[in-house]
């Protein structure tokens, strides 16, 4: 049922540009071995849900979540359970030149540039303790609100360091090395 869900919802509309990939809750509150708890969320119990949407909230695809004992697809394996999620659900939309944002829980350096040899543009917020995450960045108290710092990774990878009341990480592969410059000029207006 969940294929056939899948492949209507692929007919039935090409999105946008832009897709995001996120969790989702349907509440149920019954017996089932695949029913999650978590209490920092505004729906406890329920069936959770891994989905890809465009722009207009439309779901692309969707799989449901089935605990430790989900079964591997060979090609995603030898990945964590975030980049799986990500390479599962975008595999459909690759080369097509795509733009796949999603919050630091799916996010690492590997997952981006796995994105990027399919074609597929990424963009993340990212955990500070990545592995992979550059330790030369400006302390958070010499960074006003509302400013930034950068670094490029060797692969091409932008990493953004962004003050507002707390401190942001983003990674990208939309703002590639070759888009450096603006990032200076930007930097250059600002100070």
């Amino acid at each position: 049922m969940i294929d056939s869900l899948n492949q209507i919802f692929l007919e039935s509309s090409s999105g946008t540009r832009e897709l995001s990939v996120d969790e989702s809750m349907i509440k149920f509150k019954g017996r089932s071995t695949i029913k999650q708890y978590n209490p920092m969320k505004p729906i406890k119990r329920g069936y959770k849900l891994w989905c890809i949407a465009d722009q207009n909230g439309y779901i692309m695809k969707f799989t449901v979540y089935q605990g430790k004992n989900e079964t591997l697809e060979k090609e995603f394996e030898n990945t964590n359970l975030g980049e799986r999620i990500v390479l599962q659900l975008t595999k459909p939309f690759w080369n097509e030149s795509r733009i796949v944002f999603f919050d630091n829980y799916f996010t690492t350096f590997s997952l981006l540039e796995k994105l990027r040899t399919q074609q597929t543009l990424a963009c993340g917020t990212i955990r500070q303790n990545r592995k992979g995450m550059p330790q030369k960045f400006k302390k958070d108290s010499e960074i006003p609100r509302g400013e930034f710092d950068y670094r490029f990774s060797t692969s091409g990878i932008g990493i953004f360091k962004w003050k507002d009341n707390k401190v942001v990480h983003i990674a990208s592969v939309v703002v590639q090395s070759a888009d450096r410059h603006l990032v200076d000029r930007h930097l250059a207006d600002t100070q």
